[in-house]
C-alpha cells in the first residue's frame, strides 16, 4: 500500500499512510482510539473511497 489517503464525510480520516503487509503472514494493527486502524482495513478491502494504490 503506497501513499494512501482515505476521506470519510469530507474529512481526511487517514492522510498519507504507508504500510507493508507480506502475503501469508498475520498482521496486527493496534493503537489508541481514533488512530485510523479501521479506516486502513476498510481501504485495503476497498470498502471506502480512496486516493492511492494497494499493490
Amino acid at each position: 500500500m503506497t501513499a494512501y489517503t482515505v476521506q470519510i464525510k469530507n474529512c481526511n480520516s487517514i492522510e498519507s499512510a504507508e504500510i507493508s503487509i507480506t502475503k501469508g503472514t498475520l498482521n496486527i494493527k493496534y493503537g489508541p482510539n481514533g488512530l485510523g486502524k479501521s479506516s486502513i482495513a476498510k481501504a485495503i478491502l476497498a470498502a471506502v473511497a480512496d486516493d492511492g494504490t494497494v499493490q
